[in-house]
């Protein structure tokens, strides 16, 4: 884009030297040039080149890593944030029973997009764990997205999962796109990232430079060459793959065990399977103890893999955990269970309007009788009555 201007200006230098310099500034020949060039740069971001991935991955990249500028796949942008509907009108969000976004739809792919955009604006880039990150910024998050989205059915610990992600992995691609492979000083003197302040900026260069973070960058990276089970989903959501299976089967997102969803979410389009062994071992479970299918401590993910670590859950999407299942587990079931009731109640409804329909249809064919029709009769056997009496 910048050399695009840059040849604009040049060549309009060379038109107005080979022509009559007077009719060119007459006939506002250089207001044209400006007016153009400085449209040009108003569409021109230095930042376009960031994207920020979705909110489904098996690995959290805040390394040293290189291979985001080696990639010929193009990116998508950094999104700009959705607009308020009109008249005060929200975005709905789908959930499940536990509270996780479940729905296929613009509305939900909008969210999880503007959840990245909110983080640019409010969340500062300088601390090192999300933990340090002050409450009255992610507030400020939560705020944004309330102004486009109805979230008030939105579980917070998938919320705040989602908005922790997106800050790792912005950090991540300011680090790998604009730090490293650079010089330290050219960095430091080029332009911030939007919102971002400048004395925030220099921080966080001299930290991406830092022996403690490069020694984490490592160890980050020889974790992620010993993962055998990479997820395939993309952007798609663990929620998002249960509610698919489960619409498919005609049955409840609860009822769909996360060992149902982690195969398809490690089998590739083409279905090929990122690591047959591993799920190999986890069918033959299955069809071994059925019961395994159902999530539970002692599931079929938990036999392969063993109890679950602190801070995710295979199969089960942003910020769930087994205990955390176990603790709502009652609650999932009493929503059921007036689910249930509410239908029958539904059904028992609709049969009784049926049943009026048709008795009032009923009535309403039956000839209706005047009381003053079999007047005369009753009057002449009375009188034959009362003859009889008196003879």
């Amino acid at each position: 884009m910048v050399f695009d201007v840059i040849t604009f200006a040049w060549i309009c230098l060379h038109f107005v030297i080979d022509l009559d310099f007077e009719w060119f500034w007459s006939n506002n020949g250089i207001e044209l040039v400006l007016n153009t060039i400085l449209r040009c740069l108003a569409h021109y971001n230095l930042f376009d080149n960031l994207q920020l991935l979705g909110d489904d991955s098996n690995t959290v990249d805040t390394g040293n890593n290189s291979s985001s500028n080696t990639s010929s796949k193009k990116k998508r942008g950094l999104t700009r944030g959705s607009k308020s509907l009109p008249n005060g009108k929200k975005k709905k969000i789908g959930v499940n029973s536990w509270g996780q976004p479940n729905q296929v739809n613009s509305e939900t792919n909008t969210y999880s997009s503007d959840i990245g955009f909110q983080v640019r604006m409010h969340l500062p880039i300088i601390y090192e764990s999300f933990n340090d990150v002050p409450n009255d910024c992610i507030a400020l998050v939560v705020n944004g997205l309330e102004e486009c989205y109805d979230i008030s059915h939105v579980a917070w610990f998938d919320l705040k999962e989602k908005i922790r992600y997106a800050w790792e992995r912005y950090k991540s691609h300011l680090n790998t796109t604009l730090i490293v492979g650079n010089s330290l000083g050219d960095v430091k003197a080029s332009l911030a990232p939007e919102f971002v302040p400048r004395e925030d900026w220099v921080k966080f260069i001299d930290y991406c430079n830092s022996e403690k973070f490069l020694a984490k960058s490592k160890r980050n990276k020889e974790n992620r060459a010993k993962l055998i089970a990479p997820c395939t989903l993309g952007r798609t959501s663990m929620p998002i793959t249960r509610h698919k299976l489960a619409e498919e089967r005609g049955v409840t997102d609860e009822e769909i065990g996360r060992v149902e969803v982690y195969i398809p979410a490690h089998t590739k389009k083409d279905k090929t399977i990122q690591c047959p062994d591993v799920i190999a071992e986890v069918q033959n479970t299955m069809r071994n103890g059925p019961k395994s299918i159902r999530t539970g401590p002692n599931d079929a993910i938990v036999q392969k893999f063993g109890k679950e670590r602190k801070g995710g859950t295979r199969g089960m999407g942003a910020g769930m955990s087994i205990s955390l299942l176990e603790k709502v587990g009652h609650i999932v079931n009493e929503n059921e269970e007036l689910l249930s009731n509410n239908n029958e109640l539904k059904f028992a409804t609709e049969k009784l309007r049926k049943d009026l329909d048709a008795l009032t249809k009923y009535v309403g064919n039956i000839p209706v009788i005047s009381p003053t029709d079999n007047l005369p009769s009753q009057q002449a056997t009375s009188s034959s009555q009362r003859e009889q009496v008196l003879n």
